[in-house]
């Protein structure tokens, strides 16, 4: 599988605390977030936009 860089930027606080997580678990945080965007592509969740900010639903 090839390998592509995606830059972006991130909310400070946000980003410290997923770093400390996935420290604290041992993984690499780009493995994380790949997992994650293949969990969402999957479809198995949604995210819900509100005034409070950004949701994640999982589909059951």
């Amino acid at each position: 599988m090839a390998k592509k860089q995606w830059g972006t930027t991130y909310d400070e606080d946000i980003l410290k605390e997923f770093q400390a997580n996935c420290d604290e678990y041992g993984m690499k945080a780009n493995m994380v977030l790949e997992a994650l965007m293949k969990f969402f592509n999957e479809g198995n969740c949604k995210i819900v936009v509100k005034k409070g900010g950004l949701t994640i639903e999982i589909d059951e």
